[in-house]
């Protein structure tokens, strides 16, 4: 699996039509957030006591043999952890 992280300029947005082959659904939390079955990638703004910025996640080469539902649910959490790992290390205010 491999896991990346990118910062954004605050305002910033994400263009992901590249992910449109892989028929993704969206994530009901960050901005444009997308789930498929190898991976999921997600924008949310962080906002610290000296800056805000974009956080741009990204998730993927997810190995499992599980059917897509349940990869997708699988991939889903791991993003949700992710992003509450990267606000707790940044100290990004709650939403």
């Amino acid at each position: 699996m491999t896991a990346q992280a990118a910062r954004k300029p605050l305002g910033s947005d994400a263009f992901w039509q590249s992910f449109d082959s892989l028929h993704p659904d969206k994530l009901d939390f960050g901005r444009k957030g997308l789930v498929w079955d190898f991976g999921a990638t997600l924008l949310y703004t962080c906002r610290t006591p000296t800056d805000s910025f974009e956080l741009e996640l990204e998730i993927s080469h997810v190995p499992t043999d599980l059917e897509s539902k349940k990869v997708r649910a699988l991939n889903t959490q791991l993003m949700k952890d992710y992003q509450a790992f990267t606000r707790d290390k940044l100290n990004c205010a709650p939403e």
